[in-house]
């Protein structure tokens, strides 16, 4: 092997150390961006996200693709919601369903169309909750990109004291929202 190619597996090893392995769903999570990329995916996120040329991009994927030969750029997995948070990943203020707990979002509006489009019934008090989330794609996810991960996996983040985080999201939404409405600003708005 000659210097050169010594020198540029070197420097593929070094690109490659940049994402940690999530073998079960079969991502690669860059530690710099907090998301998770399917193999296939490597050479776009490194020319659109790190700025690397896309000569060297390509080299860094193929790399990387020889040593997870048998994983598959399935887009559709994710984990279930109320499992432990994913490594590597960004863990971020969501919003659920209180009623049936299976929708996941990050705006009011879309949570409040839900409950009425699925008959919960009367919306007494507060229709949602407030949970800690993941997305393949961090913060930006769409709805159904999201899943809700275990409360004490952000308890230990939490400035509120023990045996108050239940209360914690419900009243601070409902608070926000009654604020929004006095502004004028009504309640479309996108948690932060």
């Amino acid at each position: 092997m000659s210097d050169s190619d010594k020198q540029m597996l070197e420097l593929l090893e070094e690109w490659s150390t940049l994402f940690i392995d999530n073998a079960k769903y079969q991502r690669l999570i860059c530690k710099e961006c907090m998301v998770g990329v399917t193999v296939g995916f490597i050479g776009k996120h490194l020319k659109k996200k790190h700025g690397v040329k896309m000569d060297m991009a390509n080299k860094v994927e193929k790399h990387i693709r020889a040593s997870h030969w048998g994983w598959v750029d399935c887009l559709g997995l994710k984990p279930e919601d109320g499992k432990r948070a994913q490594e590597g990943l960004d863990v971020f203020d969501g919003i659920r369903c209180k009623f049936c707990r299976n929708f996941n979002s990050r705006s009011v509006v879309e949570v409040e169309e839900h409950w009425k489009l699925m008959g919960h019934g009367e919306m007494k008090g507060c229709s949602i909750e407030a949970v800690p989330m993941q997305s393949w794609v961090g913060r930006e996810g769409k709805r159904p990109e999201l899943w809700v991960v275990e409360k004490e996996e952000r308890e230990k983040d939490c400035q509120v004291q023990k045996g108050h985080t239940e209360e914690f999201g419900d009243w601070q939404l409902e608070i926000i929202k009654e604020g929004l409405k006095r502004v004028g600003l009504g309640d479309e708005w996108v948690v932060a």
